[in-house]
């Protein structure tokens, strides 16, 4: 985004307050700095130069970019991008959080953000190539079971990193460089297939045939393959499903097709207004602070006692909300219906 796009970005935001009240950030902190039309603010303020880089991207660092600011903002704000601009800039003047800085640099070596070797199958006669982003494959187990169960063919990707990290920190420039060097591994006549929505998305925006794992399942499934599953569990809908893919629909379809299940959701934080889990895809996992344990509580605090069980289709929000709810991953009900 240019410095003309940052000042129309501060132009059109009427300072309503509406992203307010939906923003986990604020809702934790109660501080309006923290809020996204504060940020908006701040970008101005270094755009003109009253602040310093370091000053005017703190409160950006805390976004977890779940976006929930700009569905519900009257003006259209874009205000992610705004945040990925207050990144950029600090990253310019060597302002970063550590551990960030040494995925940066993994990923400029062609590694995984967590310094691991990439792995790619090479098979070509499958039907599909289950892509596990940054995750370890054994973490997608229960999908590669249920994958068997179905008869789909499939060939591994793991430990390529989709770049969703470099996005969110606003290096476009080695984002592109990334996907030149990772996705040049990838087999272009195949369709991909990932169970995290932030790498459905980064492959989406690539021009990769991709599905995420909710809407593969659905399309796979048959219903007299399905038994009943009598269980009550509440959805925790992913922020980059609902407001990056725009797939809530996808998930809530899969749900629907298991026989048995009551589904509920708690209102009001479901659906377009989903309440972020704080784990910010993975990569915010890795914020200094309080700050996404904090709003897991509060996600905690909405879903606990709406049912016995939570269930998620990412594997991010699985891993951080299981620290302190049960969560069910959506392909351990697909595999209890197969059963």
């Amino acid at each position: 985004m240019s410095d003309d796009e940052i000042l129309h970005q501060y132009l059109t935001c009427t300072m309503c307050g509406f992203c307010r009240p939906v923003c986990p950030v604020y809702r934790v902190f109660e501080n309006e700095t923290c809020t996204p039309r504060a940020i908006v603010g701040l970008a101005y303020g270094l755009l003109r130069g009253e602040l310093d880089v370091a000053q005017a991207s703190a409160t950006a660092r805390l976004s977890v970019s779940c976006r929930a600011c700009e569905v519900k903002c009257p003006s259209g704000v874009e205000i992610l991008k705004v945040i990925r601009w207050l990144r950029r800039s600090a990253w310019r003047q060597g302002i970063g959080p550590e551990k960030k800085r040494s995925a940066v640099e993994y990923l400029k070596k062609g590694l995984s953000i967590n310094g691991k070797q990439p792995r790619v199958e090479q098979q070509e006669d499958v039907e599909v190539v289950l892509f596990t982003g940054c995750c370890e494959r054994t973490e997608y187990a229960v999908v590669e079971e249920v994958f068997k169960q179905l008869g789909v063919s499939y060939s591994v990707v793991e430990q390529l990193c989709c770049g969703l990290p470099l996005l969110l920190e606003g290096l476009e420039d080695l984002l592109q460089e990334h996907r030149q060097r990772a996705f040049s591994k990838l087999p272009r006549e195949k369709r991909l297939v990932t169970a995290c929505p932030g790498c459905a998305y980064m492959l989406k925006e690539a021009d990769l045939e991709v599905a995420w794992l909710p809407r593969f399942l659905s399309e796979k499934l048959k219903p007299h393959q399905l038994k009943p599953v009598d269980q009550r569990v509440v959805v925790h809908e992913p922020c980059f499903g609902l407001r990056y893919l725009n797939a809530g629909e996808d998930l809530d379809a899969l749900l629907r097709q298991i026989p048995g299940l009551t589904v509920v959701k708690p209102e009001p934080w479901c659906g377009a207004m989903s309440f972020c889990c704080g784990a910010g895809c993975g990569w915010e996992l890795r914020q200094e602070g309080d700050g996404p344990k904090l709003i897991r509580r509060e996600r905690v605090n909405q879903l606990r006692g709406a049912a016995e069980k939570v269930v998620t289709a990412c594997p991010h929000c699985y891993r951080w909300l299981s620290e302190e709810v049960p969560v069910l991953r959506i392909e351990e009900l697909v595999r209890m219906a197969l059963a």
